[in-house]
Order: structure tokens, then sequence, then C-alpha cells
């Protein structure tokens, strides 16, 4: 999760404290998310698939991971 508050800070801090074009950051901020979001669903699989977790478990985990990281990201955003 560190990884996201450093987006959601750095998001912050470039729509608030810079002149920076804000269609600019939030494509940058939904894109670097979205990459985030991949990566750790990545590694996640891994450690699952080697922890010999059922199939079915690891689809759910999944998905409950993407919409978790998704909505959390969402909220920041329409705050900010």
């Amino acid at each position: 999760m560190v990884p996201l508050l450093v987006l959601v800070g750095g998001f912050w801090y470039l729509t608030t404290k810079t002149d920076l074009d804000k269609s600019l950051i939030t494509t940058a901020y939904f894109g670097l998310l979205i990459i985030y979001v991949v990566v750790r669903t990545v590694l996640n699989q891994r450690k699952l698939i080697a922890l010999e977790m059922p199939v079915p478990y690891q689809r759910m985990f999944m998905t409950g991971q993407a919409v978790s990281l998704v909505g959390v990201a969402w909220f920041f955003y329409t705050v900010f």
C-alpha cells in the first residue's frame, strides 16, 4: 500500500502546489494506478500459486483486491 500512498500524495501535491495541466496529471495518475494494480496482481497471483491455493479462491482474491484499490484511488481522486 505504500506505493499507492506515494501515488496519491504525488497526485495531491502536483494538483495543489504546481501549475501543471490537471488533465495531464490525472492521465498520469490513472496510468500509474493501472500499472500498480497489474504488478500487484501478478505478484499476488504468483504467491497464491506458490501456496497452492484453490483456483476459485485465487480469482476471488484478485477481484477483491483490484476493486478495493480502484475504490481507494477513486476516493482520493474525488477528494482532491
